[in-house]
């Protein structure tokens, strides 16, 4: 710390209603320097974020504008290189059912990111999308989507991320992404005394041009990706807006379900996507790198509202062995109750990194009083 006799840190959240439509808050963490909270036991994270908002909600309609601040507390940080995240705006609109159960869908954003050294980018992202479902004769769920994503962008000391001695780009960049994609379920139920089954299989295919992510379009939101069973059948399974999946894929898979009619479940759920050809659109070790992916899945059991279990896996495509394998089991009420999870990863999932690792969380609690 230097010189430094005073050490210290603010925390804080607020959130207030303007009206019936309109809310603002903040939340954040800034400390005087890196090792203060770690050496204090306030906190281990390495890096803090301070966020301030105003958000409205109108019918099916939602807007926000907020900024976003961020400082490093690893040894390599640099101050220079962190952005500063001034304004983020969010539109997003969504019709009501029309005749044929048909919806719109408009999503817009504006983003800004500064740096003191570094890569500069300014966004604009439209984003309209028209869907329609359909119930065939059998009970079987089709769902037609076509949607264009058009992104403009400004861009400041983007680095070939080739490595090469190009110099960094500056200046207008974009793109035009078509999309249209058809989603097919067939719920199948079976009602038993006491008990419903539910087998269903799913499909959805989604075509779309090759070549979203141009090399001068820097990837600020969509670094941290995982594959698993929450986007096996996401027609883009990116997080942010910097990257997008292209090409003809399919997403095929499986779900099964047991219900009781007091509460208790049995749910299992694998799926699989696989690509017309491979492209550098996803990076080695994610479980997508192939033209086929790995396998990815959820189990889920409650035989009784006081205990739960599931486990979340992604098996390799070729051995089935666990890339990824989370087990989670909880026990107790609302006023008192205990839960243990056990994470394992065969390899880490992300490219820069390929050691394996082993994780056991506990957690329990406790009612007191009323408060």
């Amino acid at each position: 710390t230097g010189n430094d006799i005073t050490r210290s840190h603010i925390e804080g959240s607020g959130q207030f209603d303007i009206d019936e439509t309109w809310r603002w808050g903040f939340s954040g963490t800034r400390a005087s320097d890196d090792t203060y909270l770690k050496r204090y036991n306030f906190d281990s994270a390495d890096s803090l974020t301070t966020t301030g908002y105003i958000e409205g909600f109108s019918g099916r309609s939602y807007a926000s504008i907020s900024a976003y601040t961020f400082q490093g507390l690893r040894a390599g940080d640099d101050p220079g290189q962190t952005p500063l995240v001034l304004p983020v705006i969010d539109y997003n609109y969504l019709s009501a059912p029309g005749r044929f159960g048909n919806t719109r869908r408009f999503d817009v954003n504006v983003m800004a990111l500064t740096r003191n050294e570094g890569t500069d980018s300014w966004r604009l992202s439209l984003h309209p999308v028209w869907q329609v479902p359909r119930i065939g004769a059998a009970g079987d769920i089709l769902t037609l989507t076509a949607e264009l994503r058009a992104d403009g962008y400004i861009v400041n000391d983007v680095p070939d991320p080739r490595g090469t001695t190009q110099p960094n780009r500056n200046g207008l960049t974009g793109r035009l992404v078509p999309q249209v994609s058809a989603d097919w379920r067939w719920p199948l139920v079976r009602a038993e005394a006491g008990s419903s089954q539910v087998f269903e299989p799913l499909i959805n295919l989604i075509v779309s041009p090759y070549g979203g992510n141009p090399n001068d379009i820097p990837n600020e939101d969509s670094q941290n990706f995982e594959f698993d069973d929450t986007n096996v059948f996401d027609a883009n399974r990116f997080p942010g807006l910097d990257r997008i999946e292209g090409g003809p894929r399919l997403n095929y898979g499986l779900h099964y379900g047991i219900y009781g009619r007091n509460g208790q479940s049995i749910t299992a759920l694998i799926g699989q996507s696989i690509r017309a050809r491979t492209d550098d659109t996803f990076a080695q070790r994610t479980g997508l790198e192939k033209r086929r992916s790995d396998y990815v899945g959820r189990f889920d059991i409650s035989p009784t509202p006081y205990f739960s279990f599931y486990n979340r896996f992604r098996l390799d495509r070729q051995s089935f062995a666990l890339r990824r394998n989370e087990i989670t089991a909880a026990l107790g009420t609302l006023d008192l109750g205990a839960e243990v999870t056990y994470v394992r990863l065969s390899r880490e999932l992300t490219s820069d990194e390929i050691t394996g690792r082993e994780e056991i969380n506990l957690s329990g609690r406790a009612k007191i009083s009323q408060y």
